[in-house]
């Protein structure tokens, strides 16, 4: 009976999906309800319990992806600055310090206007990923000349890390967690975000305690540097030096003649943690506490989410105590965009799902609401009254099952 209901969920999902094919980004509403739909049908496979067939499951996980690997970016214009940033570095330019609305490059600018995101920024993202970008391109191009098409072939990366984790996942038992999520077959299948590429090499530091995988994924994207303190428990410790060693080789093409180019990089990327606001939750009530002022929230927001932390690399077992980090980070960041949720799904898949991050995880399609306003503004409304109609519920499951272990503990001793 397990395996029927497993199979059900599999064969709702994949009709799901190719609804989502047929409805695309165009309408909002649709496209909102079919995600959350796909959630619980998530949701119930993976309260069907570990012990799925890994076939089943990995095949399942196979055909949702194909179903929307061909699809054009709608719900992101991320693989538009990907391709941007790397057609800079094709023309000679460092995408470090080249700006997308910057008369010289102009010409490069080759998508309808508003397609690549934050024009006034230089790139964000660490070296790697910019190395990656500059290689995806050298691909496509062999493919297509078309815009559209080469931003399709961009997800390659991201494609290739979310084939490596199932890979590197196969074997846990609740693999399901991981490999059917709507979030990492949406955001890295047909958005294709970064963070899919990302995480693999987290996976990777994972299974091996490597310190040049987490190197990797720090060089590609900041986050992971969160990781450290709990990898540092339990790995040798003199290898943390192939984390700056890996930084400084990929930097290399990138380094800008004027040092004050970094400082003003690294500030922009701080926002993440505060500065605009977009989805948070924790972050707010901070805000609220530090009187409206933005640089005591961000710093006490930093102070918070480093305590816990080292509490955490200090308590728990490595992949326990990621995944609290990551949930952590996202809880007391100013950013939560839907595709960050994934940050949290490899560790679950090895430990097993947690209901307050499930839901949360389950709830986050409904922050495309922010589509509209991206669309027709070029903001994104992250951070309105809605956003609690996803943290709301997660918040208070998250105090009760907190509450509910405290408890235990308590009358335990």
């Amino acid at each position: 009976m397990k395996t029927i209901s497993v199979v059900l969920s599999g064969l709702g999902l994949e009709l799901i999906y190719w609804g989502i094919r047929s409805t695309g980004a165009d309408a909002i509403g649709a496209l909102v309800g079919l995600l959350v739909a796909a959630s619980l049908f998530y949701i119930l496979a993976c309260y069907r319990g570990a012990t799925h067939n890994r076939g089943m499951v990995l095949g399942f996980a196979l055909i949702h992806r194909m179903t929307v690997w061909t699809l054009p970016p709608e719900l992101s214009d991320d693989l538009y600055r990907y391709r941007w940033e790397a057609q800079i570095q094709e023309a000679g330019g460092n995408p470090y310090t080249a700006r997308p609305n910057d008369p010289e490059w102009a010409r490069l600018y080759d998508v309808p206007p508003g397609r690549i995101p934050t024009p006034d920024v230089p790139a964000g993202y660490g070296p790697l990923q910019t190395l990656m970008q500059r290689a995806a391109l050298g691909f496509t191009e062999l493919v297509s000349t078309d815009p559209v098409t080469q931003a399709i072939w961009m997800k390659l990366p991201s494609v290739l890390g979310d084939l490596a984790i199932l890979a590197m996942l196969a074997r846990q038992p609740w693999l399901i967690v991981y490999a059917w999520c709507p979030a990492a077959v949406i955001e890295f299948g047909w958005s294709g975000h970064n963070d899919g590429l990302v995480l693999a090499f987290v996976v990777a530091a994972w299974r091996w305690a490597s310190w040049e995988a987490l190197g990797a994924a720090i060089a590609l994207k900041w986050w992971p540097v969160l990781l450290i303190p709990a990898l540092w428990m339990r790995a040798p410790s003199w290898r943390l030096a192939a984390i700056p060693a890996i930084l400084a080789v990929t930097a290399i093409p990138y380094i800008p003649p004027d040092w004050r180019d970094l400082v003003h990089n690294a500030r922009y990327m701080s926002g993440y943690v505060g500065g605009w606001r977009n989805n948070d939750s924790l972050y707010s009530i901070t805000l609220w506490l530090a009187g409206g002022r933005e640089y005591p929230a961000k710093y006490a927001s930093f102070a918070m989410l480093g305590s816990v932390t080292l509490w955490m690399a200090w308590r728990w077992p490595l992949e326990r105590a990621w995944l609290g980090t990551a949930a952590a980070a996202l809880l007391l960041s100013t950013n939560c965009h839907p595709w960050y949720v994934t940050w949290m799904l490899p560790m679950m898949a090895i430990i097993g799902p947690w209901p307050p991050l499930l839901l949360w995880i389950g709830l986050m399609p409904l922050a495309y609401r922010g589509l509209v306003s991206w669309r027709v503004l070029g903001e994104w409304e992250g951070s309105t009254p809605e956003r609690w109609y996803i943290f709301g519920p997660v918040l208070a499951l998250l105090a009760l099952y907190t509450g509910k272990s405290l408890w235990t503990r308590v009358r335990s001793s």
